[in-house]
Protein backbone atom coordinates (compact mmCIF):
# COMPACT_ATOMS: atom_id res chain seq x y z
CA UNK A 1 0.00 0.00 0.00
CA UNK A 2 3.03 2.18 -0.04
CA UNK A 3 2.85 4.86 -2.68
CA UNK A 4 -0.86 5.44 -1.97
CA UNK A 5 -2.63 8.27 -0.20
CA UNK A 6 -5.42 7.19 2.13
CA UNK A 7 -8.57 9.34 2.11
CA UNK A 8 -10.20 9.49 5.51
CA UNK A 9 -13.35 11.07 4.11
CA UNK A 10 -13.89 7.96 1.96
CA UNK A 11 -13.45 5.76 5.04
CA UNK A 12 -15.96 7.91 6.92
CA UNK A 13 -18.58 7.58 4.16
CA UNK A 14 -18.12 3.81 3.90
CA UNK A 15 -18.18 3.38 7.67
CA UNK A 16 -21.23 5.58 8.28
CA UNK A 17 -23.22 3.63 5.69
CA UNK A 18 -22.97 0.45 7.78
CA UNK A 19 -21.83 1.57 11.23
CA UNK A 20 -22.78 5.15 12.13
CA UNK A 21 -21.23 4.91 15.62
CA UNK A 22 -17.48 5.44 15.35
CA UNK A 23 -16.95 3.88 18.79
CA UNK A 24 -18.67 0.68 17.68
CA UNK A 25 -16.52 0.53 14.53
CA UNK A 26 -13.41 1.13 16.65
CA UNK A 27 -14.31 -1.89 18.78
CA UNK A 28 -14.81 -4.00 15.67
CA UNK A 29 -11.35 -3.15 14.32
CA UNK A 30 -9.80 -3.11 17.82
CA UNK A 31 -8.49 0.41 17.52
CA UNK A 32 -8.90 3.78 19.23
CA UNK A 33 -11.98 5.68 18.06
CA UNK A 34 -10.11 8.95 18.53
CA UNK A 35 -7.37 7.84 16.19
CA UNK A 36 -9.96 6.71 13.63
CA UNK A 37 -11.54 10.16 13.97
CA UNK A 38 -8.15 11.76 13.24
CA UNK A 39 -7.81 9.58 10.14
CA UNK A 40 -11.33 10.38 8.94
CA UNK A 41 -11.29 14.09 9.72
CA UNK A 42 -7.73 15.38 9.67
CA UNK A 43 -6.13 13.19 7.04
CA UNK A 44 -3.82 11.24 9.30
CA UNK A 45 -2.34 8.34 7.31
CA UNK A 46 -2.95 4.89 8.84
CA UNK A 47 -0.46 2.04 8.74
CA UNK A 48 -0.81 -0.65 6.08
CA UNK A 49 -1.86 -3.11 8.78
CA UNK A 50 -4.66 -0.81 9.94
CA UNK A 51 -5.85 -0.22 6.37
CA UNK A 52 -6.15 -3.99 5.93
CA UNK A 53 -8.20 -4.20 9.15
CA UNK A 54 -10.47 -1.37 7.96
CA UNK A 55 -10.98 -3.02 4.57
CA UNK A 56 -11.68 -6.44 6.08
CA UNK A 57 -14.27 -5.11 8.52
CA UNK A 58 -15.90 -2.81 5.98
CA UNK A 59 -16.12 -5.73 3.54
CA UNK A 60 -17.79 -7.86 6.19
CA UNK A 61 -20.25 -5.11 7.15
CA UNK A 62 -21.09 -4.17 3.56
CA UNK A 63 -21.40 -7.81 2.48
CA UNK A 64 -19.11 -7.18 -0.48
CA UNK A 65 -15.39 -6.62 -0.99
CA UNK A 66 -14.36 -3.07 -0.17
CA UNK A 67 -11.23 -2.34 -2.18
CA UNK A 68 -8.17 -0.25 -1.55
CA UNK A 69 -9.15 1.93 -4.50
CA UNK A 70 -12.28 2.99 -2.62
CA UNK A 71 -10.26 4.56 0.19
CA UNK A 72 -7.03 5.66 -1.46
CA UNK A 73 -5.36 6.89 -4.63
CA UNK A 74 -1.91 6.50 -6.09
CA UNK A 75 0.44 9.08 -4.59
CA UNK A 76 1.56 10.11 -8.09
CA UNK A 77 -2.06 11.02 -8.99
CA UNK A 78 -2.21 13.34 -5.97
CA UNK A 79 1.13 14.93 -6.89
CA UNK A 80 -0.02 15.45 -10.50
CA UNK A 81 -3.18 17.23 -9.31
CA UNK A 82 -1.19 19.67 -7.13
Amino acid sequence: MRGRVFHGSNLRELRRAVCPDIREFAELVDYSWRHIQMIETWGRQPSDKLVRRFLAELSRLHGRPVTLDEVSTEASAVEDAA
